[in-house]
């Protein structure tokens, strides 16, 4: 996943049972510089 598209795209994370955790904008993790250029992301398309 490249970066520049990071601000555009929501990041789900989810516990081992399959229930949502946690809901968040790239550009909210972008904004404390926590994200990067991903290559282990599962990206999942619709």
């Amino acid at each position: 996943m490249c970066k520049d598209y990071h601000e555009s795209e929501t990041f789900v994370f989810i516990d081992e049972t399959g229930n949502s955790v946690c809901t968040i904008s790239g550009r909210e993790l972008d904004l404390y510089d926590m994200i990067k250029n991903c290559d282990n992301l599962v990206e999942q398309k619709y």
